[in-house]
């Protein structure tokens, strides 16, 4: 938990508002809590603080608003008290950089409050405590590690142990790569015998990913006491019957006594729900009203743009990142992202339209931060079947395989010098390259890594 402290506090530090005005002299750092279309040209903004504030703030014009040390070194830091100021700001040009929001079903939601069930998405579950250091109950996620240290602390004074019916269960539902990340960090953060238990409900993991990356993320979950149950999703939140022995014993943590109900109607006990069931632009896109700019959006899908991501209806609109609508799913990835919102300044600035550049590449990588981590870019297998026909044969550990449409080429890591280094740092069993490439000039196809 202090780890987890003090790498959020890094985070805002670096990322401060402070730091950022003061990188360029001619950025207009705002802050809103409401920003809207009301023209074709007029964007409407509630600011609440705004870059040149906080460089008065700074140079120590904050008066009853700052507040700092006396090293001189340190920046003022300014007691955020809110004072909203309305007016319309006009623009040649508009970059929509608004990103996508986890998804939340409301059904899930409402039966996990319902039931007493604390419930977060990936923005929500590592939040630092309302006050560090604390030990009051305040919704965080750290909330079942104090009633695990408490319980254990209860069954090692009796000398009965801690036993299976006072342990913590937190169910994630969704199996992509956020799903992944997260499910084994908990694992690690607070699983083993005398912690919580993660269990993974999804149907599937990593879709649209190859098989042998699939079973790799699969391998590395089971191997940190993550329990993965494939082929079902997380239907409802209910309240079962707790006894009263239970309840002496472990009633008293956070969602003792609820269970998921899955889609084939079993269910599995519950202490904390993760929803990890995707992102969505729409909910930053509809307050934007972008009707009154003239341009359109997809639901799901974000800004209608073209491969130069400028706006299809609107000229003087760009989209970039998980708000326009021509990256695809898969391929809205944090370094997409950069890619793309460079290119979309790029574009919007550059005068000649014939030197404005597609903004959309071909082989964005797709990277699952586990540990160790799991790679691909370019086409699956079942991708490159599809377009150029089956190989002839699967590729062994160090070996080729080739023929039919495309040649592919497996490496697995096992009995290699550096699984051999590291096989007490992390397994090698998971560890492999595998690569596909056309038959005519050998061109790369794509690859996937683990590892």
């Amino acid at each position: 938990r202090r780890h987890a402290d003090d790498a959020v506090a890094a985070v805002r530090d670096r990322e401060s508002p402070s730091r950022i005005a003061s990188s360029s002299p001619n950025l207009d750092l705002e802050f809103v809590s409401d920003c809207h279309f009301v023209s074709k040209r007029g964007l409407n903004v509630t600011c609440y603080d705004n870059s040149t504030w906080l460089e008065d703030d700074k140079e120590g014009g904050g008066g009853d608003d700052a507040a700092g040390g006396d090293n001189i070194a340190e920046p003022r830091r300014r007691r955020w008290t809110p004072t909203p100021r309305s007016r319309v700001v006009t623009g040649r040009r508009f970059l929509v950089a608004t990103g996508a929001s986890p998804i939340v079903p409301p059904h899930l939601a409402e039966a996990a409050e319902r039931s007493g069930v604390p419930w977060y998405t990936y923005r929500t579950v590592l939040r630092p405590r309302a006050r560090p250091g604390s030990t009051a109950r305040d919704g965080s996620i750290w909330n079942l590690l104090d009633d695990i240290a408490e319980t254990n602390e209860m069954a090692g004074a009796d000398g009965s142990g801690a036993g299976n019916d006072g342990t913590p269960r937190i169910i994630v539902a969704g199996g992509g790569a956020t799903a992944c990340e997260l499910s084994q960090s908990l694992a690690r953060l607070g699983g083993g015998p005398d912690g919580w238990d993660v269990t993974v409900v999804a149907p599937s993991i990593l879709p649209g990913e190859d098989v042998a990356l699939r079973r790799a993320a699969i391998q590395l979950l089971t191997d940190d006491g993550v329990t993965v149950v494939l082929g079902r999703r997380v239907e409802d939140v209910v309240r079962n019957s707790v006894d009263l022995d239970d309840e002496e014993r472990g009633g008293k943590m956070s969602g003792a006594g609820a269970e998921v109900v899955l889609d084939d109607g079993s269910s599995l006990p519950v202490s904390a729900l993760l929803l990890c069931l995707g992102r969505s632009p729409d909910g930053s896109l509809e307050s934007l009203n972008l009707t009154a700019a003239g341009a359109t959006y997809t639901p799901g899908r974000g800004v209608d743009v073209n491969s130069y991501l400028r706006s299809r209806t609107a000229k003087h609109i760009y989209a970039c990142g998980d708000c326009a609508s021509s990256i695809p799913p898969r391929d809205r990835r944090a370094a997409h992202a950069g890619w793309t919102g460079f290119h979309a300044v790029r574009n919007a600035l550059v005068p000649v339209p014939f030197l404005r550049s597609p903004a959309v590449h071909p082989n964005v990588p797709r990277v699952v931060y586990t540990d160790p981590e799991l790679g691909a870019a370019g086409m699956t297998e079942e991708e490159c079947v599809r377009r150029y026909g089956a190989a002839a044969a699967a590729a062994g550990a160090g070996g080729g395989g080739g023929g039919g449409g495309y040649a592919s080429l497996t490496a697995s890591e096992h009995n290699t010098d550096r699984s051999d280094v590291e096989r007490i740092e992390r397994s090698p069993r998971v560890g492999f390259v595998s690569l596909r490439a056309s038959p005519i000039g050998g061109r790369i196809l794509g690859g996937t890594s683990a590892g």
